[in-house]
């Protein structure tokens, strides 16, 4: 449950990420080992830091103090800011003149 929890903490602020299965994964198992130094998780790789567990305060810190946005990726829009006009008016073309 708490794996399920801490990607989607990740994926709410937008954070790309790689998931790794130690259980699964003989060479996930040694990154997780040298990383954490414990087969334990969800862990959270930052650079040469990690937060071993999960707890949703102390993976925001972490990611706000590794510079990492915090906004709710869900929440946004691909609509355009404003409602074009009925009539929208084209936009300049470079041509050139023939000599």
């Amino acid at each position: 449950m708490t794996c399920d929890q801490a990607l989607a903490l990740l994926n709410k602020r937008g954070i790309l990420f790689s998931s790794r299965n130690p259980e699964t994964d003989p060479n996930a198992a040694e990154a997780l080992k040298s990383l954490a130094g414990q087969l334990s998780g969800p862990t959270l790789g930052l650079g040469t830091n990690s937060v071993v567990g999960f707890n949703e305060n102390t993976w925001n810190n972490a990611l706000d103090a590794a510079g990492y946005p915090r906004f709710n990726a869900t929440s946004l829009s691909l609509k355009p800011a404003t409602q074009p006009s009925s009539s929208p008016t084209p936009s300049p073309v470079a041509t050139e003149q023939p000599q």
